[in-house]
């Protein structure tokens, strides 16, 4: 697909993007609109940088457009300030990406080593750039590994930072996603824009998760058989093997398990009490007990942290899906 097209540049850009960002664009598109994104990311890998540096200029440039042609429009009297938000977020610019979300925030669900073998070899600046934009307490243990001298060399382009250029961000973001797919071998998978989806599917609302699987699943059966064998939900509590299990829980406080677990099966939170140490079972089911109704955007948020622990610990290695393990839906 030739970047000429809108298609392939919003594909470059949604690449770019931390998951959890691609995850709320993606929300806002049609289940086709989403197979012909991921299908277009699938190919990005055998694209020349100078082809993809244009995508992501013409893209800023186009979104930008795009949200001052919605502003001048008939509608420009009866808008409203939340509605132009509303705007901004359908039509997220990559000029604005560094201002409110951490561009390289995929790579906290990488281990250290990994993280380190990925920057390593890079330019002292473009290491600047991620130190810049990532954790503080991360950027720390990270310039503390270098070797003297390239951490002298980095400290110093960091001090001399002064506008972080959008554009450069997003693509050394773009970059280092796919020097990351070959450490683990993504780049002979065919299935890659399957392996983005799952990813991304699993950090969306769980409303919105199951209202695309069903839709992509009338779309495209093969596509939603896929899918639903590598997206977590939280269900997938109940059949975690114990250990994966224990280090799952390991990762959550009862501030977020209570209301994820409150309303949930029976089964699932048996299993989960059945792993636990028994005093803080009880303080678990104590608190569950003391939130009594939980309102939908809590629960919500809560079970979509439960699941992105599992995510997290799965892209780390940690812990398998037990579906694709099994091969079952």
């Amino acid at each position: 697909m030739p970047l000429s097209s809108s298609l392939a540049r919003a594909a470059v850009v949604v690449n770019s993007l931390s998951t959890d960002y691609a995850a709320r664009v993606l929300s806002r598109l049609e289940p086709e609109e989403i197979q012909s994104v991921l299908g277009a990311i699938s190919n990005l890998k055998k694209l020349p940088r100078s082809e993809v540096m244009d995508s992501i200029n013409r893209f800023s440039k186009e979104a930008g457009s795009e949200i001052d042609l919605r502003k001048q429009s008939g509608r420009s009297g009866s808008t409203t300030r939340e509605s132009e938000t509303s705007d901004a977020l359908n039509y997220h610019s990559v000029s604005t990406v560094c201002e409110s979300e951490l561009p390289f925030a995929f790579l906290e669900a990488e281990s250290f080593e990994t993280r380190l073998r990925l920057l390593i070899d890079e330019h002292p600046r473009n290491i600047a750039l991620v130190l810049s934009c990532v954790e503080p307490e991360s950027a720390s243990d990270l310039i503390s590994a270098l070797d003297p001298a390239l951490r002298v060399s980095v400290l110093k382009r960091i001090c001399e930072l002064d506008e972080l250029d959008p554009e450069e961000i997003a693509y050394l973001g773009f970059e280092l996603k796919s020097r990351l797919e070959k450490f683990s071998g993504l780049e002979q998978d065919p299935t890659l824009g399957i392996d983005v989806a799952s990813r991304v599917l699993s950090g969306v609302d769980e409303t919105v998760q199951y209202s695309l699987l069903a839709e992509i699943d009338q779309a495209d059966p093969d596509m939603a058989r896929f899918l639903k064998n590598s997206v977590w939900v939280f269900e997938d509590l109940e059949v975690l093997k114990l250990d994966d299990l224990k280090l799952v829980l390991q990762q959550l406080d009862t501030s977020v398990l209570a209301p994820a677990l409150r309303n949930a099966k029976s089964s699932l939170q048996i299993r989960v009490f059945d792993v636990m140490a028994e005093k803080p079972a009880k303080l678990l089911a104590t608190e569950i007990d003391q939130i009594g109704t939980v309102d939908h955007s809590r629960q919500g948020s809560a079970r979509k942290s439960v699941v992105q622990a599992m995510l997290n610990l799965s892209r780390s290695g940690k812990i398998t899906s037990p579906k694709q393990a099994t091969g079952t839906l």
